[in-house]
């Protein structure tokens, strides 16, 4: 193989070959580079994000997560998760007083307040139930969360 511009070459991984074309090593591997990059970021996005979009369910929330909805009958966009045992902090922003209905599908008590860094009201999510219409006094309140114990 060469560096040569004007011929082709190819490289294999373990699993895929790939045929380059009419590149220069040197281009080729600073574009497989940023590829490489670009999935490792997408990747690690997908890890932390939550799953938004309207044929949220019951069922993606894991069975040992505390999850919510924004919308009643744990519908519309999935705001988020957590694991048992975790302390206070805040939900991301793009869920922030979007809560409609949650589960809590884990052994341990939760608690969600109505604001950052657990003030406002308490309220305690009992372990293995959920609530799938939050009250009106309740509803688009939740700000922050710990899956540690309740209130």
């Amino acid at each position: 193989m060469s560096g040569d511009p004007g011929q082709c070459w190819s490289t294999a991984t373990a699993a895929t070959t790939i045929r380059v074309g009419r590149f220069g090593k040197a281009e080729f591997l600073k574009k497989l580079k940023v590829l490489i990059g670009v999935g490792a970021l997408a990747a690690a996005g997908l890890a932390v994000t939550p799953v938004l979009g309207a044929n949220a369910a019951y069922s993606d929330c894991a069975s040992n997560r505390v999850c919510a909805w924004q919308n009643n009958h744990h519908s519309g966009d999935y705001l988020g998760s957590r694991a048992a045992g975790l302390g206070i902090a805040n939900i991301q922003d793009a869920s922030n007083d979007r809560t409609s209905s949650w589960a809590n599908r884990t052994l341990t008590n939760a608690r969600w307040f109505q604001l950052a860094n657990g003030g406002g009201f308490c309220i305690t999510m009992t372990n293995t139930s959920s609530n799938p219409d939050l009250a009106d006094s309740q509803n688009d309140k939740l700000t922050s969360w710990a899956t540690n114990r309740g209130c």
